[in-house]
């Protein structure tokens, strides 16, 4: 396109369309002879310098035209403003040029960019809405903006193109709102997407009530096109878009007004002034057409009214109730809104409702004046003595704001004193409040001797002294007398004879002596221990009517209830709140000869939990009843037999466990809807000890249930059993069993004596599962329900007995013998080179492998270091890697190493062990072939290679295999927080998360053995806890050391708890401390203190306050969770966690040979502390002896200890023995027993 043409399209723009130049007018102007000029057609351009600027490109000679970049430069000011050449020139060109965008990009980017547009193009910077001008340049915006609507294909690029549009029109002139903006509005008002339609309802309500001057063209913009575009809206299926039109209904109606009055006034003024008839002509359709408007918009607001759901009706309370009546009028406000606005407090469920609907009473009453007092009074009524407290709230502010506006005369404000004055008493301070403010503005409305005379002594009885100024808030609050308990009255409202009870009380106020009924004592000993006495007494009887009329209401709200289902049907939306969150409903068959004691069935258990003090309750049977109903169809009969005890799965968690008890026994219908032996129901709770527990989890029983009858069976599964352990005050493990069950009395304790009927085994699953043969349909369908229960029971049993199984032998070693470590020397091996980093145990084996900074990864066997080998050397030595070692773990079942060094690089080896299971006398064993084989680590070829850039990632500081799910993943952490899951199976790196920096760089890591989270250290002392079932960071905390002093405890060493998985061991930097964590609240509950050092002192330069942890692996001795710890005090130590008396020194060096070990418990600050203690002995013979069996301090050795601190250790099992693997820095490794 030349400038010619341009200078044409110019023009056409700048005249409506019309034409420069035809065909044959082209011609003309070429031939020379040609007289033909569009100067007539130029005149209409208003604009001085565009019809200047047009007129010069459209000469005829091309000479004497000018190119494009002059005109820009010649035209800068006049014709182009100066933001097309600061910003919107080359903002535009990204669209075109630059970037090749979609509509639904270029919405994305404008609403990105929406701040720098609206302050590069408003023309003045400091205008922020239309009273001081318009942005003409964001017409240009819209434009843009329109254009691309029309493609867009996502329903977030178009609530974007709303939000633009919104902010963009309070900038723009009311004729661009009108014929740019409002046609696209309404257009999108019938778009496929809900969210969309309620924005562009939002949106154009909020465009048309800027509009201010409207065109004569636009005079019957909303008759004959706004409202007809919304006639759909109120019969929308989607309730959020009829939520947006009842919130906008009310603008969009006063806006409609507006327009018609705008239209009027211009009709007025146009009309002759002389001529009374025109005058009429125009006041007759100014009227009429008011009443076509309000006849359409009732129609709209009509079928609000009546829908069905209160959200849509909230909304319109809310938001366009009192502006509806001003619009309306006060007559056709009473047919059109108030008329329907009653009947929504005859809903009884939704009180929301009913707290909306006195919210916007007070406009709708200031609207009609006195006529609205008949109509308001039974309402009032109505809302005082709702059961919702809210409701009563917002009553007594609705009554204070009619009164404020003087609709009330004495006699009326007196009635509704009177009515109000009780609530003076009420437990909720919000309605006490309401109250004092109702009074206060009653005392402003009537004279002083009103108020003495009528209004005080209504109110004298609830103040504690004579009160001589009611219209000061703060006076009336300071005598008022003190408040019914909340207790007394939420017990008072649950109560069926409340009235006989009210009768008691007013009989005792008067002074009658008569006793109290039989039934009343129990209820009246309750109210006194919630705190009533004679002055709530008082309070009570001035309470009455209120709450006789709220108990009523209570109980037609329970009565409508949607909640309150047929017995026999399961609500899923009522499960949260019947189920707790530390309940666990396992099956578990009824266990022979365990004492209950007599209080225990008869009362609710509560499980505490000592860190966070929450409750888990187990509920009774009127749960079960109304869970399953109350009749239980029988079972079919078979015989009986005594069955194997059946366990109750352990768990390290710290859970309830709840399991159902059934058998193939017939059963009868109990009251408590559970069927048991005899008639009467049996509903016990069984609290067992810790050693019943370990007893009881020695034989893991197979269960399978007969597909024919139904009956359980039960047979012994060779599993070993491992005794779980828990801490002294943790939570007993609890039982409701409920089925059938002999008992005896003894005493004070009774035995349960189970009966199982056993069956021959078969496999069941969900979908096939029997059906009761010979039963009624909901007979059926009970059993049927049984039997999934009980098939899910049995199935998360053997699930959760598996994982715990496996918890327990990838966690720590356990033993059931009470080995106590005697400090003896097995092995001193040096021959590793530099500083040993890690060393790591093979599951159930007594081979492990060490990895070391002189780049090498040895694997050992304590079969050859124990037995009388002259040389002791390792089995294999892989050196590839190069670099330092830092880490490693045993991976692919065991059967390969991974390690990793600081360079990077990530090696998976293959290791040949020949493994007999066993947890006594285990004897896994380096294969023959390793010592010939792999004697030389040059001649494995590794399995897989990976590497991690260390300057970009940092070096790997920790490892872990996971496996749980089937997968086979290697997860590592490195020194800038890059935690990394690497898939064994194809090499690559499937999830990739970094730890904040702001925690400082990571240096340890734990993985739940679950393989739910894994928990990281900082180098400043933070703890951060990672959910890897949704890989993000849950919870973090901070040594509390590092909060009180300056100096930074970094966390050199994590572990899981060994019996207690929701805690985390923690070994920090200074005076070698070792803390237990509760990661659920975050606060510490456990702590070991080696150290002079007060606990929780201030950290100092003193060489002891300066000692630290450096290794540390727990372990299961006796039952006992236990620590050894090892660290730059050369000192190896054992700490019993449950017992501190059975803490001791193993190793220690020789220095120490002359101190003898002692260690204190106390609680400090809430935590629990166990502090060494130290101090001389004269000689290492005639020292009293250690308790338990345990070696005498002096007896520890320390003839043969390290000579550099202790870089970590582990215990190792072989032929019923534990051996004490430890390293040290100097890369030597010694064996203890």
């Amino acid at each position: 396109m030349d400038i010619f043409s341009l200078g044409c399209v110019i023009g056409e723009l700048f005249t409506d369309g019309r034409q420069l130049f035809d065909l044959s007018q082209l011609l003309e102007l070429r031939s020379k002879q040609g007289e033909y000029s569009p100067e007539i057609l130029l005149k209409k351009i208003a604009d001085k310098p565009v019809r200047r600027m047009i007129r010069h490109m459209i000469q005829r000679d091309p000479a004497e035209r000018l190119t494009a970049q002059e005109y820009l430069k010649v035209y800068k000011g006049d014709v182009f403003p100066d933001y097309f050449y600061s910003f919107l020139h080359g903002y535009f060109k990204q669209f075109s040029i630059t970037m090749q965008l979609t509509p639904d990009k270029c919405i994305q980017k404008l609403y990105r960019d929406a701040e720098p547009i609206l302050a590069n193009l408003l023309l003045d910077k400091r205008d922020k809405d239309r009273e001081t001008g318009y942005g003409d340049a964001l017409v240009i915006i819209l434009s843009a903006i329109t254009s691309h609507l029309r493609l867009t294909q996502f329903a977030s690029s178009k609530l974007q193109a709303l939000e633009m549009m919104k902010r963009i029109s309070r900038h723009i002139s009311d004729e661009c709102i009108l014929e740019r903006a409002v046609p696209y509005l309404v257009l999108l008002v019938k778009d496929k997407w809900p969210a969309v339609r309620a924005e562009a309802i939002r949106t154009l309500t909020h465009c048309l009530c800027l509009v201010r001057h409207v065109p004569r063209s636009d005079v019957n913009l909303f008759p004959e096109y706004i409202l007809q575009s919304l006639v759909h809206v109120p019969s929308d299926k989607e309730v959020v878009v009829k939520i947006a039109f009842a919130e906008c209904v009310a603008d969009l109606a006063k806006t409609a007004h507006r327009f018609l009055e705008l239209a009027q006034l211009k009709a007025n003024q146009d009309a002759d002034e002389t001529s009374g008839i025109m005058q009429y002509q125009v006041q007759g359709s100014y009227d009429s057409e008011l009443t076509q408007l309000q006849q359409s918009i009732q129609s709209k607001i009509v079928h609000l009214l009546t829908d069905s759901g209160s959200l849509v009706k909230k909304a319109l309370l809310r938001h366009s109730a009192g502006k509806l009546c001003e619009f309306f009028g006060p007559l056709r406000a009473n047919e059109a809104i108030l008329s329907h606005m009653i009947t929504f407090l005859n809903d009884k469920t939704d009180w929301d409702l009913h707290a909306a609907f006195f919210e916007s009473i007070v406009s709708v009453a200031r609207l009609l004046g006195y006529r609205s007092l008949p109509i308001l009074e039974p309402l009032v009524h109505q809302g005082l003595s709702s059961p919702e407290e809210t409701v009563v709230c917002k009553t007594i502010a609705a009554v204070t704001s009619v009164a404020e506006r003087k609709l009330f005369d004495r006699n009326h404000l007196v009635k509704h004193v009177k009515l109000i004055a009780p609530f003076l008493v009420h437990p909720n301070i919000w309605v006490r409040y309401e109250a004092v403010g109702f009074l206060c503005c009653c005392d402003h409305q009537v004279d002083e001797v009103d108020t003495e005379c009528f209004v005080y002594p209504l109110v004298k009885p609830y103040f504690k002294h004579p009160v001589f100024q009611l219209q000061n808030e703060l006076v009336v609050l300071s005598a008022m007398k003190e408040s019914v308990p909340r207790g007394v009255l939420d017990y008072l409202l649950k109560q069926q004879n409340l009235e006989e009870i009210f009768k008691c009380l007013k009989r005792k106020s008067e002074g009658e002596k008569e006793p109290i009924k039989s039934h009343l004592l129990p209820v009246f000993r309750r109210l006194q221990t919630l705190g009533l006495n004679e002055h709530h007494e008082a309070s009570l009887l001035q309470l009455k009517d209120i709450l006789l009329k709220q108990t009523v209401n209570k109980q037609l709200f329970a009565e409508q209830d949607p909640q309150q289902g047929p017995r026999g049907v399961i609500d899923c939306k009522l499960l949260p709140r019947v189920v707790s969150r530390q309940q666990k409903l396992t099956y578990s068959p009824p266990r022979p000869q365990l004492p209950l004691t007599s209080s225990s069935t008869s009362k609710r258990r509560t499980v505490s939990k000592a860190s966070s003090g929450s409750d888990s309750k187990i509920t009774g049977s009127e749960d079960w009843d109304r869970i399953f109903g109350s009749e239980l169809a029988p079972r079919s009969k078979s015989s009986t037999k005594p069955s194997q005890p059946t366990p109750i799965p352990t768990s390290t968690h710290r859970r309830t466990h709840l399991s159902v008890h059934s058998s193939g026994s017939p059963r009868t219908t109990t009251k408590g809807g559970v069927g048991s032996l005899g008639s009467s129901p049996k509903l016990s709770v069984q609290t067992l000890s810790r050693e019943e527990m370990s007893r009881s989890t020695e034989n893991v029983l197979s269960r399978g249930r007969d597909p024919e009858t139904g009956a359980l069976e039960d047979q012994e599964r060779k599993t070993p059993g491992h005794k779980r352990s828990r801490s002294e005050g943790s939570s007993a493990t609890m039982a409701v069993s409920v089925g059938q069950s002999g008992v005896q009395a003894g005493g004070d304790e009774r035995t349960v004596q189970p009966q199982v009927t056993p069956r021959r085994e078969k496999k069941l699953s969900p979908p096939y599962l029997p059906r009761p043969r010979n039963a009624v349909e909901n007979a059926s369908c009970i059993e049927g329900l049984k039997l999934l229960l009980d098939y899910k029971q049995r199935q998360y049993a053997e699930d959760m007995q598996a994982m715990d199984n496996e918890l327990v032998k990838n966690t720590c070693f356990q033993s059931s013998s009470r080995w106590v470590p005697k400090g003896q020397l097995v092995a001193h091996i040096h021959e590793h080179k530099d500083s040993i980093n890690r060393v790591r145990v093979l599951l159930d084996s007594p081979v492990f492998a060490t990895f070391s900074s002189d780049g090498t990864t040895k694997l050992w066997d304590v079969q050859k270091l124990e037995g009388r080998n002259l040389i002791n050397k390792a089995k294999l030595s892989y050196t590839q890697l190069g670099g330092q070692v830092k880490t490693g773990v045993f991976c692919l079942n065991n059967t390969a190493i991974a390690a990793a060094s600081s360079n990077g690089n990530i090696h998976i080896f293959p290791i040949d062990v020949d493994k007999e299971r066993g947890r006594s006398g285990t004897s896994a064993t380096i294969a023959s072939t390793a010592s010939s084989s792999y004697a030389s680590g040059n001649r494995v070829k590794p399995l897989l290679e990976s590497f991690v850039d260390p300057a970009a990632e940092g070096q790997i500081v920790e490892m872990a295999h996971f496996t749980a799910g089937g997968q086979n993943l290697l997860s590592y952490v490195t020194t800038k927080g890059r935690l990394c899951g690497l898939d064994l199976r194809s090499n690559e790196t499937v999830w990739r998360l970094t730890n904040n920096p702001k925690f400082g760089l990571v240096l340890s890591m734990a993985v739940d053995p679950y393989e739910n989270w894994v928990a990281l250290g900082t180098s400043l002392g933070y703890h951060v806890i990672w959910d890897m079932r949704f890989q993000l960071p849950i919870r973090h905390w901070q040594h509390t050391g590092h909060q009180k002093h300056t100096h930074v405890h970094a966390v050199h060493h994590l572990s899981p708890h060994p019996t207690d998985p929701p805690s985390l061991i923690s070994a920090v930097s200074g005076n070698n401390e070792v803390s237990v964590w509760d990661m659920e609240t975050a606060t510490r509950r456990q702590m070991l203190w080696a150290s002079p050092a007060p606990p929780f002192g201030e950290m100092t330069d003193k060489p002891h306050q300066q000692e630290s942890v450096r290794g540390l692996t727990t372990c299961v001795f006796d039952d006992h969770p236990v620590i050894l710890t090892g660290g730059t005090d050369r000192i190896v130590r054992l700490w019993n966690l449950r017992d501190p008396d059975r803490c001791c020194c193993v190793v220690k060096p020789k220095y120490l040979k002359r101190i003898q070990f002692d260690y204190q418990f106390k609680v400090i600050e809430g935590v629990e502390v166990t502090k060494e203690i130290t101090q001389s002995v004269m000689s290492s013979s005639g020292g009293p002896s250690s308790p338990d069996g345990l070696p005498p301090p002096e007896a520890c050795s320390h003839q043969h200890s390290h000579v550099d601190f202790v870089t970590d250790l582990s215990v190792v099992p072989y032929k019923n023995q534990q051996f004490i693997v430890s390293v040290s820095h100097d890369g030597v490794l010694k064996l203890w027993k």
